[in-house]
């Protein structure tokens, strides 16, 4: 047993990662490709990219085209309001689409609607759009209704 430890010891004492990383480069297909990964010198990445055009500046030089976008802070920091803003800016010149998977649409609507503006836009719509019924509960929302115009 003891000559089993020895060996393993000397074993890991030879091993060097930076040899065994180049062995495993040089097997590498001339594709580049290591399942999802595709490997490439610097070089080789630079001289792939002067090829494609530049992107498209979306939001102030801090998002361009092509790029994902995660925001993240502590809680009550504006981080949606933000989005919305950026969206909204991007939108002016081309699609996008806006995914949020926590408001409903009348919480969307409640948080980010400028009802002056809006009601001034279309007017056949009601200016009480804070107490109309949202789908669930009507008879509350009525009853809250009711209660505030005392």
């Amino acid at each position: 047993m003891e000559n089993n430890d020895c060996a393993q010891t000397t074993q890991l004492q030879d091993f060097n990662p930076v040899e065994a990383i180049h062995r495993e480069i040089e097997q590498v297909s001339s594709s580049g490709l290591v399942g999802m990964l595709r490997i490439k010198t610097a070089n080789q990445t630079i001289l792939d990219a002067a090829t494609r055009p530049n992107p498209k500046d979306l939001y102030h030089s801090l998002w361009y085209e092509g790029e994902v976008c995660c925001l993240f802070a502590d809680s009550n920091l504006g981080k949606s309001i933000y989005a919305v803003q950026m969206a909204d800016e991007i939108a002016r010149d081309q699609k996008i689409l806006y995914v949020d998977c926590e408001l409903s649409d009348k919480q969307f609507q409640l948080r980010y609607l400028n009802p002056k503006q809006y009601f001034e836009e279309h007017p056949s719509l009601s200016k009480d759009w804070r107490t109309q019924p949202t789908g669930r509960n009507h008879s509350s929302a009525r009853q809250r209704t009711a209660h505030n115009r005392q």
